[in-house]
């Protein structure tokens, strides 16, 4: 996964446990799919990957036609050895923009693998 330079104003990455604990606080008070997806690439950053997924299962939860989400969440998929669920939300993503051919890439790389 590439690291996102989008970064909402009231986060800055000035340190692991607070710039988290800062996510981790805004999803709380507002669980838009914004601060999911921003609190699930700090736990990406972390190698965090079970915690990312899950930011980005509630994410998903509250819009589930974002194809990034699904591309995200695949990402943690991949890293987690679930690839079954990994095709799943790649599949999900390229269905919700064809144009993309990094979710191409994405999901043929995640078919490849053993289940």
């Amino acid at each position: 996964m590439r690291r996102h330079s989008h970064v909402p104003a009231g986060i800055q990455r000035d340190g692991r446990g607070s710039c988290i604990a800062r996510a981790e606080a805004t999803a709380r008070e507002n669980p838009s799919v914004a601060n999911l997806e921003e609190l699930g690439e700090l736990y990406w950053d972390q190698r965090r990957y079970a915690k990312a997924r899950e930011a980005f299962d509630h994410a998903i939860a509250s819009r589930a036609d974002a194809p990034r989400t699904f591309n995200l969440r695949g990402q943690c998929e991949m890293r987690l050895r679930d690839f079954p669920a990994a095709v799943r939300d790649f599949e999900q993503s390229v269905r919700g923009d064809a144009k993309m051919d990094g979710y191409r890439d994405e999901l043929f790389l995640a078919q490849c693998m053993p289940p």
